[in-house]
């Protein structure tokens, strides 16, 4: 039977290679793989040769000391398996699975055999991409061990999860009202005591320093205690492999890693539960997640992620009348997707910045020390870069609607009035994150750097260049990027947000920003040509300022005659794109 597994795993994984390598045809496929291999052959195998290794100087302990850090992540991650997650997604099959092979005479032990065998695909992917992370840490480390590290650890952190969704299955099973066994509770809350005390009784009296540093000397002198160490064994040895620095180190620590996991495989065929019900639950709460996913994704309503479960709406920011400008309805629809979809992860990245920007005015010495240059740099830098490398969740513009290009096209709209409100849509949110980035900025950033003042009136003109340049940008890279979209609507495949997956989406989704970012350069080279004009021509005639004020203006003029037509060039694609027959490329 595991023969059978073998081969239905291999046949099915040939088969989508082959399918991957067939559209390499097709040249926006071809392009994305090769721009995407060229991406990870740059970032991690093209460095000189000539410098030593990052990892060759790093002392033992400290690498001693980052398995303890990395162990205690795995701790809360294995406590939250066994006391907090709810259903058992590890144990989803796919529909087609869940239909062939759960009325076949098999065992629950050929089932787990077989979802153990489809698992290891996903894995040994996923040790290659550490190895190869790895190899640009520490190239001294053969890259094979390294790999075979890797393998292990997630094979045994895989065994583990699915042994623990085992069990609160049986569980459940045998007491209904039971969320969670009582002996993981017994054994967590006892961990949890042994933790507090190794804590207390390790922590020193007094700290080297009262900075970051003696706080990280601290957390280290308790790592290193008896109690939290004997906490934190099993994890380490699951992780010494991986971490390994030379072949004998791993030699060493594979002899302990390679029994620990015979024991979780052993342990995982061995439990007797009836599954299939939970495993058929957890397939279709898979499925809904996915549908939501995409959902989101294409900023449409939250659905049901699961059966039973009711989607989510949220009310709107501002209410849109059953009159007025049509045009305000994309930009009512945007909003509303950006809301429902990204503006989450918006706020939490604010309060983060907002707690880093309290913490540095907090400190008495913040006005002229280097934490809140660095800051108010960071967080410029970030304002600037966001014109740029837009974030997935303000794409809430033209190109989230590749897919629904015959829809919109019923719209009362030019091709024209679409595409700008689209851009607004997109470009709005995103220019009051900036200012709110660079505001802050302003507010922290020190007021004397390098030996000069900087006075109120200075951080005003900076607020002020930016609340006029960074629109500007803001509005080039968006239609420029809506423009891609409508070009190559086949980049983006449809109903998703970036098309392709692996290297394939990941060649295409910087092909794009590339594209973006180079035509927004361009885009500023016949504005500010007329502007450098306008102020020579001036300065012949007129005053330096009343001649620079006038080469502002002819540079605003010119640069809104050129979006001008950029917006009508856009809306003309709009309304000649034809998304059946761009489905029909796939």
């Amino acid at each position: 039977m595991f023969r059978a597994f073998v081969f239905l795993v291999g046949t099915t994984f040939r088969n989508r290679l082959f399918q991957r390598i067939r559209r390499l045809r097709h040249p926006r496929y071809l392009f994305g793989v090769a721009f995407g291999l060229l991406y990870i052959w740059a970032f991690f195998f093209m460095y000189p040769t000539n410098l030593p290794a990052r990892g060759s100087n790093v002392p033992a302990h400290a690498g001693d000391l980052l398995i303890r850090i990395v162990s205690l992540g795995l701790l809360l991650f294995v406590a939250r398996w066994w006391l907090f997650e709810t259903g058992a997604p590890v144990l989803a099959f796919a529909p087609a699975e869940v239909q062939y092979l759960f009325p076949a005479p098999l065992r629950r032990r050929d089932l787990l055999s077989y979802k153990l065998v489809t698992a290891q695909i996903q894995l040994f992917i996923s040790a290659l991409v550490i190895s190869i992370f790895a190899l640009r840490l520490n190239p001294t480390m053969p890259a094979g061990l390294r790999l075979i590290g890797a393998w292990v650890f997630l094979v045994t952190l895989y065994l583990h999860h699915l042994g623990a969704s085992l069990i609160r299955v049986g569980v459940m099973q045998a007491t209904p009202g039971r969320k969670r066994p009582f002996l993981a509770a017994a054994i967590a809350a006892i961990v949890g005591v042994i933790l507090v005390v190794g804590v207390v009784t390790a922590w020193p009296g007094k700290l080297d320093s009262d900075d970051l540093r003696g706080l990280m000397h601290a957390a280290s002198t308790v790592l290193r205690s008896p109690l939290v160490g004997a906490v934190l064994w099993p994890f380490r040895v699951a992780l010494a492999p991986l971490f390994a620095s030379t072949p004998a180190a791993w030699a060493h620590a594979l002899v302990l890693a390679i029994p620990l996991l015979a024991v979780h495989y052993i342990w995982v065929l061995r439990i007797d539960v009836r599954f299939e019900e939970a495993a058929a639950d957890a397939s279709a709460a898979l499925a809904g997640r996915i549908r939501a996913m995409r959902q989101r994704m294409m900023g449409g309503f939250e659905i049901a992620s699961s059966p039973g479960q009711a989607g989510r709406h949220r009310r709107a920011w501002f209410t849109l009348r059953s009159t007025g400008e049509p045009a305000i309805a994309i930009l009512w629809k945007n909003t509303v997707a950006l809301q429902r979809r990204g503006w989450r992860t918006v706020w939490t990245s604010g309060l983060l910045i907002f707690g880093c920007t309290a913490v540095v005015m907090g400190n008495p010495h913040s006005g002229r020390g280097s934490n809140a240059l660095a800051l108010a740099t960071a967080l410029g830098f970030l304002a600037w870069m966001l014109a740029f490398f837009r974030p997935v969740a303000f794409q809430n513009d033209l190109r989230r609607d590749v897919a629904y290009l015959a829809l919109l096209r019923t719209y009362p709209l030019s091709g024209v009035r679409v595409m700008a409100a689209s851009v607004a849509s997109a470009v709005l949110p995103l220019v009051l994150a900036q200012l709110a980035l660079v505001a802050a900025a302003c507010v922290i950033c020190p007021s004397e750097v390098t030996g000069q003042m900087i006075t109120a009136r200075t951080r005003v003109a900076v607020f002020v260049v930016s609340a006029f340049a960074l629109p500007i940008l803001d509005t080039t890279s968006a239609t420029i990027g809506n423009v891609i979209a409508l070009l190559f609507p086949g980049a983006r495949a449809l109903g998703t947000a970036v098309g392709g997956a692996g290297t394939e989406g990941a060649g295409q989704f910087l092909l794009s920003r590339i594209a973006s970012i180079i035509g927004a350069l361009l885009a500023f080279v016949a504005p500010t040509g007329v502007g450098v004009l306008a102020n020579g021509v001036g300065r012949q005639l007129v005053a330096p300022a009343p001649a620079m004020l006038g080469a502002v203006a002819a540079f605003v003029v010119a640069y809104v005659a050129q979006l001008s037509l950029l917006m009508r060039f856009a809306g003309r694609v709009f309304e000649r794109t034809d998304a059946v027959s761009v489905s029909a490329v796939d």
